[in-house]
């Protein structure tokens, strides 16, 4: 039981960290492109 609640919150966090890694990517393209 213990294993599982694990794993599935290691997955929530991966799937977090992702948007965040994506929305700061292109948050930065964004201004980037402003900025030229």
């Amino acid at each position: 039981m213990l294993i599982t609640k694990l794993y599935f919150v290691s997955l929530f966090g991966n799937f977090i960290i992702n948007r965040l890694a994506k929305f700061t990517l292109i948050t930065r393209t964004v201004q980037d492109a402003k900025a030229k």
